[in-house]
């Protein structure tokens, strides 16, 4: 693998790696939520001054949950899913150009035909690289805004 594709296929796992990060976050950030939530489900309250306070905790407590949702889970994984796709697009543009010389090599004629055969075998390996990377890049993008889409809706809704 080249070097070209060896930094491309770094981008991918650090951005993976901060995708981790941030749905670790967002678990943590899910159980303090669920767990504030059931103790304000727990409270007794007495009378009206008691509900009124609660009632309040739990409005305060929902606007909480909607700024941590957003700014710890949904902005994070906004940029990190750019960033997988940037190098979706970037390894799919390269893959095209690979395609593209594997059929102009293979078209070398007479006594270098052989030459242009094994030149056009080394760029459509390179491509399928190409395409592999782009496919990882897609795909742990898609994950990480599905898995982390639900612990921010998750977050949101833990006080109702």
């Amino acid at each position: 693998m080249g070097r070209l594709k060896e930094g491309l296929n770094s981008g991918v796992h650090e951005l993976a790696n901060e995708g981790t990060q941030v749905t670790d976050t967002a678990q943590q950030e899910l159980r303090d939520a669920q767990e504030s939530a059931s103790k304000l489900d727990s409270l007794n309250c007495i009378d009206d001054d008691d509900q009124s306070a609660s009632d309040g905790a739990r409005s305060e407590s929902q606007a909480i949950a909607r700024e941590t949702a957003e700014n710890e889970v949904r902005n994070p994984t906004r940029e990190i899913k750019s960033g997988f796709d940037s190098i979706k697009a970037e390894s799919d543009t390269y893959a095209t150009i690979e395609e593209q010389d594997a059929e102009t090599a293979s078209g070398m004629e007479g006594r270098y035909n052989s030459v242009g055969s094994s030149l056009a075998s080394s760029f459509r390996n390179s491509m399928q690289e190409f395409i592999q990377i782009s496919s990882e890049a897609q795909d742990t993008g898609n994950q990480l805004e599905s898995v982390n889409g639900a612990l921010a809706s998750g977050i949101e809704s833990s006080f109702g």
